[in-house]
């Protein structure tokens, strides 16, 4: 029989009538304190209502339940529609998931230990709870009606009859004592409370009602030593004093000896208990945490001493034998790493210090207007002058724009200056659009060397590397490009539009007047060398020139002409676009377009397919001399200087360019003739050798064979032959010193250079160093390899959300797995999770993603089927199939739609997936990974969690990464033709479809303009915020292609959906675009209101997460980036009910069932026969 004794409170009962705050808890084998100050002692093992929210709108419920002794049999708590459960085996459960780590994290609510405590609360901290063992107390520092326990009794009924009133589930009976003032217990408690809680602010309670539960505990104790009992008292007055700080007026307490109570817990490794533990227990890993007010009973280190959690236990160690971690490595205190840029980091005491990095600056000056700076900026600049590109103390960079004087205003670099030495005997050497170079010292226009630099050439790229290690690649010819490399250190001052070299991008747009410019038009004015006219950005509004670009670029598409065996392998659409538009701007519309028509055989040639017989008359190309025209490796591109001179650049498998070139075993010489390896002149130093000529170097005769100079020692028979780049150094020039050999992995020793006598030989020359394959290459390009080719040392390839850095010829990549998403919209524009576009849009049903791939095992397909407006037309929406665990999940008519196979005695689980609304999209959450957003018309975005990369495919691709066979066709092997990949990923292969696809620019050529103006829309002002965080042009493209239809409604819906996807891109980029108006796709929310209700909004960039009566939890992340209606629910209607779009309170929210919905409070009987009922949202099936 259980035993309840109640002491009367010396404290009166005062509770507010607009809801309570403070503190109430219980404690030991049944003391309870009320927020009042009431404090009363039962003992019982029933189910107790603790404390709730009153009303409907509970935001907080606490339900308790003891054991025979006291102990807390289990504990039930809900905060913010959160549940928490934990039990005596101190197992915790969370929504019914057990936690398994003590900790738990959401936007919503946290759990975490504290000492020997463990906290729920949610992030405003409205609602708090602490328990540990037999303690438990609710903090509430917001205004609540309760009810239960907490509350005290609200009308006068007598303890007995309140506290029964308050029990959820009976378990035993009650009998109720009396206390005596003058008792052992009362006495004994007494003096300890008095002895060490004297000071305690009790709140709105007092020391006597403390004295009073102490005896009560003391007094039904069934313990031989009835102190023991005590303790739990003693325990909660011990935690409200941490609450205000540590004292020694009560922090040895348990050291008391009419004290028998023990440390509650074992201390691992070195930790020692203590009462005034901090909140947190200073980590190697954050050493001066910010701690929060007071203390708590735990486990700390010895002062001085901080945990070892970076090396994986709980160990105390003193600062300076703190370890490091980095990429899940652990180092000791004093061991180093190798980082980017050959840095060097030292871990120092659980903290790394590194070097400074030596990787040098890059500024791209491409495609003629396109600059990306030292640190990184990418912006256009266009012109009609000479600007400055960047510039130091002792060299600068100018470049010569033109514009076209027409309307159009094309924009193109004439050539591109390097002036050396500046002040100081100036040399200028100027590199001409048309491959000529300006310098009075050059003989050769090939090939070029001084004390300053050296020039050479491979293709139609010029390499420019200066003493000062300030290089140059510049690629000249119809378009003119060029890069310019400078050192790691001594550059933090470059001025100019490749801006400052000191890793801060915020300063890049500084003008030389020392302020920072915020646009690049503005900025790139500062750097004019003379006053010229303000730049026009090109475009197209020549009739004739664009009837000619569209007749001549159609080669590309022709399905008969010489291109056509390409089309299956390269898409032409951006080829033939981007063909049409640069003629239309060009001053020489011959050139562009042949160009174009080039560029598009140089990208199927990548592809093993060549095209010679492409163009006409137009585009026909002659080579001089004996070369002739076929397909090169750029970078394999040989000559008889490169043979001299040990050219190590070639790579199989880069860029392949149609070039004038020699046959087979002859290369160009000097003169551009092509001649035999052995009929090759040899370069040496400053001087030319003749093809078999000899000369005498340091008593060592050597002579001219096949391109390289061979040197032997009189009276020996064996030669020394220079190769993989270095130079014979015959110490016979006055500049000659001593060489010492560096390689890639010995270039950061101090090894002795340019001291003592000089020794004849082969050398890298400086500053090159011999990689492992020996051949000679900069310092700062030791290799790292990937895919089968080189990247140089600092190279930064990023794959999917990781940054890969080659690093001494080893990538050191971050771990980060993160979600993939694949689109498709509108008239079938797909963006594959590898990021490959293309467009595809067949008439039957298409496995977009699935895991029946290779392997024929699975667990789910999601399959779409367009609708067209009309027959023939654009799409107007897609009907969207998820099936998985004989379950169907049906997205149609703006509807979602469950089916479930016929079978009950099959188990179909509603707990791993969830329906519901998100601004203008139904979002589709399953627990195995997928998220399907749809539009309810034809857009649908399927994002996969990192557990199932590699593991699908379909119509979006395999999502490995790779996104070159993303055309995996359903037997596994990569197709190149998009057709015939669609079609193997048919649902019914029975379904006839269509063997090309027509697009409807080209079916419907009179609707291109309007297209064309329409879409211009996304380059315009409205979108200028993010071009350059998100590159609208494959949105416009699609754009134009969805707009290019006959039918009124297809054409705006075409538009509007595609400009809507380049909106959201730009909010997941953190730019914001307010972009549709009454006129311009409009959105009415307002029909969701009701006379005279503001409830719903537009928001054009999402909304914070909503309470909804299907996820009261606000657990979603998309709410942010999904624009749409949203509903500002609050108050007692704080739930969006999604099934009617109202808010209501939590006891009125409906339910959706298997696609049907349940009013509040109702039930329905299913397919198979269960009742299932509604309440607060949940479905509940019996």
């Amino acid at each position: 029989m259980a035993a309840c004794l109640f002491a009367e409170s010396t404290t009166p009962a005062s509770p507010e009538e607009n809801g309570s705050t403070g503190e109430c808890g219980t404690w030991g084998q049944g003391t309870y304190k009320t927020l009042h100050g009431q404090m009363f002692h039962c003992k019982s093992k029933s189910t107790i209502s603790f404390c709730r929210h009153c009303g409907d709108n509970a935001e907080f419920n606490v339900e308790t339940k003891r054991k025979e002794e006291g102990h807390f049999e289990k504990l039930r708590f809900q905060i913010d529609g959160v549940e928490v459960e934990a039990n005596d085996n101190d197992e915790i459960y969370i929504n019914n998931k057990k936690i398994s780590n003590e900790q738990y994290n959401d936007k919503q609510v946290r759990l975490r230990r504290n000492g020997i405590y463990m906290q729920f609360y949610n992030h405003q901290e409205d609602v708090k709870v602490t328990w540990h063992k037999n303690q438990f107390s609710l903090m509430l520092n917001k205004a609540y009606e309760t009810c239960g326990l907490c509350g005290g009794s609200k009308d006068n009924t007598d303890d007995k009859t309140f506290f029964e009133s308050q029990i959820i589930e009976k378990d035993g009976e009650t009998e109720f004592i009396t206390s005596d003032p003058e008792d052992e217990g009362t006495k004994y408690c007494s003096k300890i409370i008095s002895k060490w809680f004297s000071s305690l602010d009790y709140g709105s309670a007092s020391q006597e009602d403390y004295i009073k539960a102490c005896a009560c505990e003391h007094n039904s104790c069934t313990e031989n030593d009835k102190r023991a009992c005590t303790c739990s008292t003693f325990m909660e007055l011990a935690r409200m004093s941490g609450n205000g700080g540590c004292s020694d007026s009560w922090r040895s307490w348990r050291q008391d000896e009419d004290v028998i109570c023990a440390v509650p817990l074992q201390c691992p490794e070195n930790q020692v208990y203590d009462e005034c533990a901090p909140t947190f227990n200073p980590p190697c890993s954050n050493q001066a945490p910010l701690q929060e007010k007071g203390v708590v009973a735990g486990c700390a280190c010895p002062e001085g001493l901080l945990v070892d959690d970076m090396g994986g236990g709980n160990k105390c160690v003193p600062k300076s034998s703190c370890p490091c971690t980095f990429r899940d490595n652990t180092y000791q205190s004093g061991e180093t790493r190798e980082s980017t840029c050959n840095s060097v980091c030292t871990c120092n005491g659980g903290t790394w210090t590194c070097s400074k990095g030596s990787c040098p600056g890059i500024c791209k000056v491409e495609e003629g207007v396109y600059v990306t700076t030292y640190d990184g900026i990418t912006y256009s600049m266009h012109g009609n002058c000479v600007y400055i590109i960047s510039m130091h103390t002792s060299w600068l960079v100018y470049a010569k724009l033109s514009q076209s004087q027409d309307a159009q205003s094309s924009t193109i670099i004439n050539s591109v200056s390097l002036v050396l030495n500046l002040g100081n005997q100036e040399s200028t050497y100027t590199f001409n659009r048309d491959g000529s170079i300006i310098n009075e010292k050059m003989t050769n226009q090939n090939v070029f060397q001084s004390d300053q630099l050296s020039i050479s050439r491979s293709g139609t790229f010029i390499i420019v590397l200066t003493h000062l290690h300030v290089n140059l690649l510049i690629q000249t010819g119809t378009t003119m490009q060029f890069y310019i490399s400078v050192p790691s250190t001594g550059y933090e001052d470059t001025e100019g539009p490749c801006g400052s070299f000191n890793h801060k991008a915020d300063d890049d747009f500084m003008s030389n007047q020392k302020m920072p410019e915020s646009s690049p038009e503005t900025f790139v004015g500062f750097w004019k060398m003379s006053s010229c006219s303000d730049p026009v950005k090109p475009t197209c509004i020549d009739l004739e020139k664009e009837l000619f670009a569209n007749q001549q670029c159609s080669q590309l598409k022709d399905p008969n002409g010489a291109f056509a065996k390409c089309h299956s392998t390269v898409l032409y659409r951006s080829f033939y676009e981007r063909c049409v538009h640069l003629t239309c701007i060009s001053q020489d519309m011959t050139v562009s377009m042949c160009t174009e028509l080039r560029n598009y055989a140089m990208a199927c040639a990548e592809q093993g397919i060549y095209i010679h017989e492409w163009g006409n008359e137009l585009c026909k190309e002659e080579c001089k001399n004996n070369q002739v025209l076929d397909y090169h490796y750029v970078s394999c591109y040989q000559t008889c200087f490169s043979i001299s001179n040990g050219d190590s650049s070639c790579v199989p498998g880069g860029i392949k360019a149609l070039l004038c070139g020699c046959s087979e075993g002859q290369y160009p010489n000097a003169d551009g003739v092509c001649v035999p390896k052995g009929d090759c002149d040899c370069h040496l130093n400053y001087d030319t050798l003749k093809a078999n000529e000899t000369i005498v170097i340091d008593e060592r005769e050597c002579a001219c064979i096949d391109g390289r100079v061979q040197c032997t020692t009189k009276g020996e028979n064996a030669s020394e032959i220079c190769t993989g780049g270095a130079q014979f150094v015959d110490c016979n020039f006055p500049n000659s010193r001593k060489r010492t050999e560096l390689g890639c992995n010995s270039r950061h020793l101090k090894l002795p250079q340019g001291e003592g006598e000089c020794k004849p030989g082969c050398y890298c020359p400086e500053p090159l160093v011999r990689d492992s394959k020996g051949e000679c290459i900069d310092p700062s390009d030791c290799p790292c390899q990937y895919g089968g080719n080189d990247y140089e040392n600092g190279k930064i390839v990023r794959h999917s959300c990781n940054k890969c850095v080659c690093k001494k010829g080893t990538w050191d990549c971050t771990q980060n797995k993160c979600q993939t998403q694949c689109h498709i919209y509108g008239d079938g524009q797909l963006h594959t999770f590898d990021g490959l576009w293309y467009n595809f849009d067949g008439v039957c049903q298409y496995v977009l993603v699935t895991d029946y791939c290779s392997e024929g095992n699975g667990t789910f397909r999601i399959s779409a089927q367009s609708v067209a407006c009309c027959q023939d037309g654009l799409t107007c929406a897609r009907k969207v199939v998820i099936s998985f665990q004989n379950t169907n999940i049906i997205l149609q008519d703006g509807q979602v739609k469950i089916e479930h196979s016929g079978d009950c005695s099959v188990s179909h689980s509603h707990d791993v997936y969830s329906v519901r609304k998100e601004g203008l999209f139904h979002l589709i959450m399953f627990k195995f990974g997928i998220t399907v957003l749809w539009d309810g018309s034809t857009r649908v975005s399927t994002i996969l969690d990192p557990e199932l990369r590699g593991k699908v495919c379909g119509l979006c691709g395999n999502n490995n990464g790779d996104l070159k066979d993303d055309f995996m066709a359903r037997d596994g092997s990569v197709a190149f033709e998009i057709v015939k990949f669609a079609k193997s990923w048919k649902t019914d292969p029975s379904c006839r479809d269509s063997e090309v696809q027509i697009y409807p620019c080209d079916l419907n050529g009179y609707c291109k303009p309007w297209a064309l103006r329409k879409c211009q829309f996304i380059k315009e002002d409205t979108f200028k915020a993010c071009h350059k965080k998100v590159d609208p042009t494959p949105y416009y493209d699609a754009c134009v292609r969805e707009a290019c239809v006959c039918d009124l409604e297809g054409k705006y819906l075409g538009f509007c959906t595609n400009v809507a996807m380049y909106a959201e891109a730009c909010r997941r980029a953190d730019v914001c675009i307010q972009w549709r108006t009454p006129e311009l796709c409009p959105v009415y929310c307002d029909y969701y209101n009701q006379p005279g209700e503001c409830t719903w909004h537009y928001k054009p960039c999402g909304s914070v997460p909503v309470k909804t009566c299907h996820n009261q939890a606000m657990s979603s992340n998309f709410s942010k980036y999904l624009e749409g209606c949203y509903a500002k629910c609050s108050g007692k209607a704080a739930y969006l009910d999604e099934n009617f779009m109202k808010c209501v309170p939590l006891s009125k929210c409906s339910c959706l069932y298997n696609g049907r919905v349940i009013p509040a409070n109702q039930a329905i009987t299913d397919e198979c026969g269960k009742k299932c009922h509604c309440m607060k949202g949940s479905v509940t099936c019996t």
